[in-house]
């Protein structure tokens, strides 16, 4: 994956059954579920929703944890060659780190960062661009 392009889309929500009902009526994504441990996240924080549109996957949904504005939203993931760089970088900016840089099993390193003007972003490095 090329430094900068967009990677993944995440959408944290505090009503994953209504989100669910609504992208797939929608858009007729499909869905599968990821276990906690499965998706790496904490105890807690419950599954992790994969949007599917056929055999691809589109993205994912999470229960809102109070980082988008509003505690739900989408987050677009970019694609970076070091995570930690990055986020040093965006802060040395006037950037702020929101989460991480943490890693999540199976699938990379990441990072959650808001903008100088407000707008939250996530950084990923994904394990198959490595």
């Amino acid at each position: 994956m090329a430094q900068g392009t967009v990677w993944w889309n995440e959408l944290r929500t505090s009503d994953e059954k209504g989100a669910t009902e609504f992208y797939t009526k929608l858009l007729g994504w499909g869905t599968f579920q990821l276990s906690a441990s499965e998706s790496g996240e904490t105890a807690g924080a419950g599954a992790y929703t994969v949007w599917m549109t056929g055999w691809t996957q589109a993205g994912g949904m999470m229960r809102a944890n109070g980082v988008a504005p509003g505690g739900a939203g989408w987050l677009p993931f970019i694609s970076v060659n070091d995570v930690d760089e990055c986020a040093q970088k965006a802060s040395a900016l006037g950037g702020v780190i929101l989460e991480g840089p943490f890693d999540i099993p199976n699938s990379g390193r990441f990072a959650v960062l808001k903008d100088p003007q407000g707008a939250v972003f996530g950084i990923a490095k994904p394990l198959a661009s490595e």
